[in-house]
């Protein structure tokens, strides 16, 4: 079962960990799958760990894997100049 979460600001608790849980032994979900822009609670990685297993993925993983398997992006190549350009 997959769960995605888009915050604008604060970051995923407890208590939605819980509410997924929940929906998963509804479904007699295996495993399951939460993904947000965001981040987790520590609260909220403690709670994942605890019963039916349930990957994280926070902000920061989801760009990693974006970048890591190139997903709507176009890579560019950036040129820094050295000091000599910018001296008067």
């Amino acid at each position: 079962m997959i769960q995605c979460k888009r915050y604008n600001f604060g970051a995923v608790s407890e208590p939605e960990i819980n509410q997924f849980l929940g929906a998963m032994n509804k479904f007699q979900a295996d495993y399951g799958v939460f993904i947000t822009n965001s981040r987790f609670t520590n609260a909220a990685r403690i709670a994942a760990r605890e019963g039916t297993p349930i990957t994280l993925i926070d902000g920061n993983d989801l760009i990693r894997l974006i970048i890591r398997y190139e997903l709507f992006i176009t890579p560019v190549t950036t040129y820094v100049l050295d000091d000599f350009y910018s001296e008067n």
